[in-house]
């Protein structure tokens, strides 16, 4: 029950109850506590449930209801019957809320005591007001300054004057009716009531004593209250009750309390020296008191000088006006305030501020404050003060100062300039809105606010302000809120500086970065600037897609981040070999991996890249994609390799003696056609139907031994078995992929165990076979294995295997004619025996042995020539592919070169080159076909026939183009230099033959010369002849082979084994100088050199 302790203990502090009081207090339906007087004054016995108040009226049940519904309005009311009052409070203390009944008796006692006193209830002529005109009366109480309010002798209300409800808040229907008790304050109604009984007895009302009022809002009035009784024309007895509204008067007194027990306490506890004097009778004054602070300030002890003369206690005033100043203020009470009292002597040193004023008559109140420290702050702070007006008058930028709703409070010369003011006055003047007047978008400064707010300390902000004209402006702005003590925002601060030139210069750099970096992505080669470290400062789009990634993921990282390790350690040497050295590095070609797994190919150079002072800060690479390129030279590449191999080929297959042989050649030349397969060849027997194995190569044989124990595996002569059903593909002599066809071979020919193990091992299902035929004819089978499909290469395989089945087909002839010739001279042999046995009897046919042995013979010589015819054919087809193969071979890299810079110029848009290209493809293109037609015609002896067609043409434009095509080929390894030595350089000639005749001279020079060693080309015309010459610095011809080398397929000692070639080159050269009924002069030298010298007719 501690709650209900201490809630009967507020009630009494606060005087709502006391010891002639009833309580009930109620917590939710339960009745929590009651004492006998609540019981006494309803006559009723509580029981636990509230319901159970029977005795209680119906208006005080609605009243107790209303409180239980959760009002919380405190109220009053009597009981007409019993004339027992009831309040009604509810209090909440923790989670808990009660509800509180307090009843008093004291109004049942008033009218008992009325009753006994008779109808008039002891009130006498005297102090009792006859009214007879009840309209007048209550006119003249309405023009009445003061409140005025009529009730019966039991406080209920009867009439009020309008400025009573006007000042209650009330219309006069909710105060008529009720007891005049119920508009007391609670605190104040027991002692309202007992006034009014006391008044009642004593007919007298203590005027002087206050009550608190309640308006409707809540508000307490301060009211006086004066009682007279009246009697009206009808002997009914009513009390007028005049209030006088001292609420101000109250609340003053009140402050005027809180101020002096404040100031008595601020005294005692004030930072401030206090000292009180008096004037004696003899009119010296006396120190009376003091407080702690006057001890600290003066560091003095005070209680020895306690009623001590002013001079007595405080020696260094004697001799000077202080006393009689204190003197005249005691007695007259003046205020006198010394801003700066300055003692120098043993008790007190010191600057001082003193406050002097009479406290009552003859006595003074001294205050004062050493502030030796403070004036020299003051002197710190006027200096600081006038360097910092210096600054802000002076300040190159606006410095500012505004009010939180957008008013200047200062603003220096430089913000007034700044916005084409004259002053600064005047802006603080005549702008009434920062917003509007000076942000040239208004809704800025709503937003800057709104960062100021969030933000304790400056923000940047950019800007547009406007000048005094209207004219926008780019600004910097740097401002903060400044704050009180209290946290509370106060003012704006800040600069502003004009960024207008900044922000133009900016707008021109980032156009002019713009184009820089327009023309820098439009760039087809990967550009990348790295530092030191090898990271990435600036990347083009080009790197970007080279890189496989976006340029701001590129930028702060390194090389390893998009290469392989290996090629990223690569590329980082290299950057620092260009640091170290200086020194650019060029032509450097890599193998990038691509997206999605395709390998790029790129050409990339590596320059130094220097600061402003000329040092090395970093690496420029510049990167071109050349794998177009690099693929169609590789094609070129492969396709003359297979054109040189087919010739070798065939060239060897010439020499090969035996069939066998034949065999093992076609698994050598597997092996550098399909470096990665294996493969078995077999010879065909066509009537028995079988095929015995001739050679396998030797990573089949290492399979098979790895696998296998049985030697008989590997070994030639091993018959394998053949299915008749894959005859067909065999004779279309065409490489053809037989899907799943592996296993069935391998077991019929290996057997299941091993085909499983090779099987697995080298994860195949498929093989490919090829037939060796002529015409039809089945003469064996190649079987390979191979790990990836090699359909790409059937082409190839398929000459090949062609060219070999030639070969067996010509030894199986070979071997024929040989085993005839054989079998003739054993007839032979053996019809002389007979002859020289039977000469005699025989005699007669000699005629006829003479007759068959020279038919024999002419068959035999027959023979003979055939096959010699054959072979030099063969000779003559490997010496053409070869010739084509070289001829070829420059046109081809021309066009290949050519279509690729056609392309790239085309996605840079430059078209003139693209043309330039373009004509060098055509031209290109015609002399192959003219070459073909007169290679062609050479190779048939029929030089004559070749088709001249003269005309004009400049020899020195020739040589040029030819002089371009020629470094492509060259891959510029060699400086060609040429050197016109006559002003006229027209010829009329046949310009195809002379090209053809200057490439391949040219093309001779760079091919035997080491690199960078120069080849030189001198033209001279005498109007009549046209002499070119050709010099270069290679390793020359014997003197010997010099009228050997126009010879078809001859070449030189020197040039065996330098270089590729067929020995046809200064044949054509030779035969076409001579249908233009020129001359060629040939001088060279061992190890120095050689010179062609052409000489052609002008005209």
């Amino acid at each position: 029950m501690e709650d209900l302790s201490d809630i009967i203990e507020i009630l009494k502090k606060n005087s709502y109850l006391d010891e002639n009081d009833g309580l009930c207090i109620i917590k939710g339906n339960k009745v929590q506590f009651f004492n006998e007087l609540f019981s006494e004054h309803l006559k009723i016995t509580i029981d636990i449930n509230i319901a159970e108040l029977n005795n209680i009226s119906e208006i005080e049940r609605a009243k107790i209801n209303e409180f239980r519904a959760g009002n919380d309005r405190e109220d009053f009311f009597i009981n007409p019957e019993t004339y027992i009052s009831l309040a009604l409070l509810k209090y909440e203390n923790k989670s808990n809320e009660y509800f509180i009944l307090i009843t008093n008796d004291e109004f049942q006692k008033l009218f008992l005591k009325l009753n006994s006193l008779g109808g008039t209830f002891g009130f006498t002529k005297e102090n009792l007001l006859i009214i007879n005109d009840e309209k007048t009366f209550y006119d003249t109480m309405e023009a009445l300054p003061d409140y005025v309010v009529v009730t019966d002798l039991t406080g209920i209300i009867h009439y009020i004057s309008t400025n009573v409800f006007r000042k209650m808040s009330y219309n006069k229907n909710e105060i008529i009716g009720n007891s005049i008790i119920k508009f007391v304050h609670l605190a104040d109604r027991k002692r309202a009531i007992k006034k009014y009984i006391d008044y009642i007895i004593t007919k007298k009302l203590d005027y002087t004593d206050p009550l608190k009022v309640l308006t409707k809002k809540g508000e307490i009035l301060y009211v006086e209250v004066n009682t007279k009784p009246f009697i009206t024309k009808n002997g009914k007895l009513n009390l007028l009750n005049t209030l006088r509204d001292v609420t101000q008067r109250i609340e003053l007194e009140q402050k005027l309390k809180e101020s002096e027990k404040s100031f008595k306490n601020s005294v005692l506890h004030s930072p401030l020296g206090f000292h009180l004097y008096y004037l004696d009778e003899n009119d010296d004054l006396i120190f009376q008191g003091y407080n702690d602070a006057a001890e600290k300030i003066l560091n003095l002890n005070h209680k020895p000088l306690l009623n001590k003369k002013i001079e007595e206690a405080f020696p260094g005033v004697k001799d000077t006006e202080i006393p009689s100043i204190y003197k005249k203020i005691a007695k007259k009470g003046d205020k006198y305030y010394f801003e700066q009292i300055d003692y120098d002597y043993d008790e007190i040193k010191g600057a001082f501020e003193v406050h002097v004023y009479q406290t009552y008559e003859n006595h003074v109140a001294v205050i004062f404050l050493n502030i030796s420290e403070r004036k020299k702050h003051e002197i710190e702070i006027k200096r600081l003060e006038s360097e910092y007006r210096n600054i802000f008058d002076n300040a190159p930028y606006a410095i500012f100062q505004t009010t939180l709703d957008g008013k200047f409070i200062r603003i220096n010369k430089a913000g007034a300039r700044l916005l084409n003011y004259d002053s600064p006055e005047e802006i603080i003047q005549n702008v009434k809105s920062i917003a509007d007047e000076i942000y040239y978008n208004p809704k800025d400064r709503d937003r800057v606010l709104e960062k100021l707010k969030n933000s304790e300390d400056y923000i940047n902000e950019f800007v547009q302000f406007k000048k005094k004209t209207g004219e926008p402006f780019d600004t910097e702005l740097i401002a903060k809120i400044v704050k009180d003590e209290s946290g509370k925002p106060v003012f704006l601060e800040g600069f502003v500086k004009d960024i207008s030139k900044r922000k133009k210069a900016e707008a021109e750099l980032k156009k002019i970065y713009t184009e820089q970096q327009t023309i820098f992505d439009s760039i087809p080669a990967s550009i990348c600037y790295k530092d030191t470290n090898n990271t990435y400062l600036r990347v083009n789009k080009a790197a970007a897609k080279l890189l496989n990634s976006r340029v701001k993921n590129i930028i702060g990282k390194r090389a390893e981040d998009f290469f392989p390790k290996e090629l990223a350690e690569k590329f980082h040497r290299e950057d620092l070999k260009v640091i170290k050295t200086g020194k650019s590095l060029s032509g450097i070609i890599d193998k990038l991996p691509g997206k999605d797994g395709k390998d790029i190919w790129v050409k990339t150079d590596r320059i130094p890249y220097f600061d402003e002072n000329g040092n090395i800060t970093g690496v420029i690479t510049m990167s071109f994609d050349i794998t177009q390129q690099y693929e169609a030279e590789e094609t070129v590449r492969k396709y003359l390799d297979y054109l040189e191999f087919m010739n070798k080929s065939a060239l060897n297959l010439l020499k090969i003696k035996s069939i066998e042989e034949i065999y093992n050649y076609i698994i050598h030349g597997l092996k550098i056609l399909i470096p990665d397969s294996l493969s078995v060849v077999l010879s065909y027997d066509e009537l028995n139907k079988t095929a015995e194995v001739k050679g396998m190569n030797e990573a089949l044989i290492n399979l098979l031994s790895n696998l296998s124990d049985d030697p008989n595996l590997n070994n030639n002569k091993t018959n394998w078995k053949i299915s008749e059903k894959y005859l067909e593909y065999y004779k279309k002599a065409q490489l053809t992929e037989i899907e799943e066809g592996f296993e069935e071979l391998a077991k019929q020919n290996l057997g299941s165990d091993l085909a499983t193990k090779i099987k697995e091992k080298l994860n195949i299902n498929a093989v490919y076979v090829i037939g060796i035929c002529k015409d039809e004819k089945l003469l064996g089978i190649v079987y390979i294995f191979p790990q990836k499909k090699i359909l790409d290469y059937s082409k190839q395989v398929e000459a090949f295997i062609y060219q070999c089945a030639l070969a067996i087909d010509q030894k199986i002839a070979e071997e024929k004619l040989i085993q005839l010739n054989l079998e003739l001279e054993d007839r032979v042999k053996e019809r002389t025996k007979l002859l020289q046995n039977t000469l005699d009897d025989l005699s007669a046919e000699i005629g006829v042995r003479k007759v068959i042995e020279k038919e024999l013979i002419n068959a035999k010589l027959e023979l003979t020539k055939a096959l010699e015819k054959e072979k030099e054919l063969n000779e003559l087809k490997s010496r053409f592919i070869d010739m084509i193969s070289h001829e070829y071979r420059t046109p081809l890299t021309v066009i290949l070169s050519s279509m690729y810079l056609i392309e790239s110029y085309s996605e840079s848009g430059d078209f003139s080159k693209v043309k330039k290209h373009t004509e060098k493809v055509k031209k290109s293109v015609d002399m192959m076909t003219n070459l073909i037609e007169n290679v062609l015609t050479i190779g048939r002896g029929d030089a004559e026939k070749i088709n001249i067609e003269k005309r004009w043409f400049e020899i020195d434009k020739i040589l040029r183009d030819i002089i371009d095509e020629v470094k492509i080929v060259d891959k510029e390894m060699h400086p060609i230099n040429l050197i016109i030595k006559s002003d006229i350089n027209q010829i009329y000639s046949d310009s195809r033959l002379v090209r053809q005749i200057l490439t391949n001279l040219i093309l001779n020079a760079v091919k035997y010369s080491e690199v960078n060693k120069p080849v030189e080309i001198e033209v001279y015309n005498d109007l009549e002849n046209i002499e070119i010459t050709i010099s270069d610095k290679g390793s020359g011809i014997e003197q010997e082979e010099i009228e050997h080398i126009f010879d078809a397929f001859f070449r030189g000692k020197n040039q065996i084994g330098l270089t590729s070639g067929t020995g046809l080159g200064l044949t054509i050269v030779k035969r076409f100088t001579d249908l233009l009924e020129g001359k060629i002069i040939v001088n060279s030298k061992i190890n120095e050199g050689t010179k062609f010298k052409i000489i052609l007719p002008s005209k």
